[in-house]
Order: C-alpha cells, then sequence, then structure tokens
C-alpha cells in the first residue's frame, strides 16, 4: 500500500511547475513583451520621421510651384 501511495506522490510533483520555472518563465514573456515594446516605439518613430519630412518635401514642392507660376505669370505680362 506505502509503495503504491509513493508513486501516487511522485507522480503529482512531475504534473506540476515549480515557482523557479514559473518565474524563469515569466522572465523570459517579460524579455520578449520588452523586445516587442522597444521595436514598435521604433517604428513609430521612423514612422513619424519619415511623415515629416514626406511634408515637408510637399510643402518646398508646392511653393516651387508657387514661385515658378508667378514667374511665369509675371513674365507674360
Amino acid at each position: 500500500m506505502k509503495l503504491r501511495f509513493a508513486n501516487a506522490r511522485s507522480e503529482r510533483s512531475i504534473a506540476a511547475f515549480t515557482l523557479i520555472e514559473i518565474l524563469l518563465a515569466m522572465a523570459i514573456l517579460g524579455g520578449i513583451v520588452i523586445a516587442i515594446y522597444s521595436s514598435w516605439t521604433a517604428i513609430l518613430r521612423g514612422s513619424k520621421v519619415g511623415l515629416d519630412a514626406a511634408r515637408e518635401a510637399q510643402r518646398q514642392r508646392i511653393s516651387q510651384d508657387c514661385v515658378n507660376y508667378s514667374v511665369s505669370s509675371a513674365i507674360l505680362f
């Protein structure tokens, strides 16, 4: 009878996770979340810089077109 009880206890301990395993899994998950977050913020910053540069280039094109149109209109008169 005692042998059977000892086997049942050892089977239960194999199926459970230890506190160290759970903490290690949480640390790995935390590291993954931090890596994803930092990548995401870098992507957002890069996107913002790209959009700002595109806006500035568009403003320059529009102002150049306005100057060209004004100069061509002045030449006609």
